[in-house]
């Protein structure tokens, strides 16, 4: 299966920041910098680096859990497509989950049972679907935040 994902870190940088509040402008950031490691990890990805890829991908979708970044991600989804607080909530939940899941993969020590593990458990399967659902979740909510601008 062949997947085109969209580019659209030009069209996040074309934005006036002046215009933006100090969540949308971290919000924007954000995104710019996720988009702009997409090509990092697809390439590693192709040389058969899952943990790295995997470890990026990790890096890539933490700052969309932290601060006001949640709420603002939420509210858009939420204007933009007029779906309920509870279902949006699960797309941002989908980013600290995606974390969670590819923090376990590369943790050396298991931090349940405190037992060492293997330095990277994942596979190859693992690196492809931490980048397809980070890339198709950063395309998602960069579209959200580029409607929401025009409206």
């Amino acid at each position: 299966m062949i997947v085109e994902i969209p580019q659209l870190t030009m069209d996040l940088k074309g934005i006036d920041d002046s215009s933006l509040d100090a969540d949308q402008l971290q919000l924007k950031e954000r995104l710019v910098r996720a988009l702009e490691n997409l090509p990092e990890i697809e390439e590693n990805i192709r040389k058969g680096k899952w943990k790295q890829a995997v470890e990026e991908c990790r890096a890539a979708i933490e700052p969309f859990s932290k601060g006001n970044i949640p709420r603002l991600i939420k509210e858009m989804i939420m204007q933009n497509t007029g779906i309920e607080e509870k279902n949006a909530n699960q797309l941002t939940e989908a980013f600290k989950n995606l974390f969670g899941y590819s923090s376990g993969l590369l943790h050396e020590i298991n931090p349940t049972s405190q037992s060492v593990s293997k330095r990277y458990i994942g596979g190859k399967e693992n690196a492809y679907m931490n980048y397809m659902i980070l890339s198709a979740i950063v395309n998602s909510v960069a579209r959200k935040f580029i409607d929401t601008l025009k409206t």
